[in-house]
């Protein structure tokens, strides 16, 4: 976990997929970043599921960010598929580094390659850095869900982005 990578003009950021062993380090990153976070249960079941995939971003090769999607492809002949954001997380003294950007940009790859012509997220209606940050990719907002988050009871912005051909 990043609690003192000191980042550097030489830092070197990649997106990789995650790998099983990925995991722990993904699940210490959910837990420091949110006050609702996911359950280890949760984690394992997103791993077993077969419309699931992890993306991590590696600073100097320790982890300091994460993405998870759902991902029901589209065919060729039907580039209708959709991708569903589950879960994004940034390491806190990372933030503001572009790091999310990055891996917003690697869901937007994975998805075209699998035939998907939408990314859904919701996000809490508080958290207006990340809503920022989706609305400058070009997600718009297609409705709330009330008292989606229970800790602290809060509505969820739903957002769409449509993703043009490669």
């Amino acid at each position: 976990m990043m609690s003192s990578l000191t980042v550097t003009a030489m830092s070197e950021l990649v997106i990789r997929k995650a790998c099983d062993v990925d995991f722990g380090d993904i699940y210490a990153l959910e837990q420091k970043c949110f006050a609702d976070p996911w359950s280890a249960n949760m984690f394992d079941s997103f791993k077993r599921s077969n419309v699931t995939e992890a993306a991590v971003a590696e600073l100097d090769g320790t982890i300091c960010g994460f993405a998870c999607i759902y991902v029901f492809d589209g065919t060729p002949e039907c580039p209708c598929g959709d991708t569903e954001l589950a879960d994004i997380a940034v390491e806190p003294g990372c933030r503001r580094m572009g790091i999310a950007k990055k891996l917003l940009e690697h869901v937007y790859v994975r998805s075209k390659e699998r035939f998907c012509s939408n990314v859904f997220l919701e996000v809490r209606e508080s958290n207006t850095a990340a809503r920022g940050l989706y609305e400058s990719e070009g997600f718009c907002v297609t409705g709330r869900r009330k008292n989606y988050y229970a800790s602290p009871r809060e509505d969820a912005v739903l957002m769409k982005k449509e993703l043009t051909a490669k």
